[in-house]
């Protein structure tokens, strides 16, 4: 028993987590710092050599491109072929599941 003692409680701030800035950075930095970076001039020259390989060794089907790529996924053509589709059919062949790459376009310096 100790009579000559007052408790009072203290108003406190519980702890709560929240997302911030710095959170999203060090995500974004963890990201960037896997092991498979290299330097960007390197990859400009291999982007280019893709690029290069694709039209020489590729059908370029232009504007059809969007009806070759669903009968590639149908199984009635190969798949080595290019084209220009428009941002609507990228999406709609994205949404029934057939995948894409984009081919940059790297100019020779």
């Amino acid at each position: 028993m100790c009579d000559s003692l007052q408790v009072d409680k203290a108003l406190m701030a519980p702890n709560i987590k929240t997302k911030s800035k710095k959170s999203k950075l060090i995500k974004e930095r963890e990201a960037i710092t896997s092991s498979t970076m290299m330097p960007a001039s390197q990859a400009q020259n291999i982007m280019r050599r893709i690029g290069k390989y694709v039209t020489k060794n590729f059908e370029d089907v232009g504007q059809n491109f969007y009806d070759e790529a669903k009968k590639s996924a149908n199984g009635e053509r190969d798949d080595k072929f290019y084209g220009t589709p428009t941002d609507k059919e990228v999406d709609s062949l994205l949404e029934d599941g057939i995948d894409l790459f984009h081919v940059p376009k790297v100019k020779d310096n």
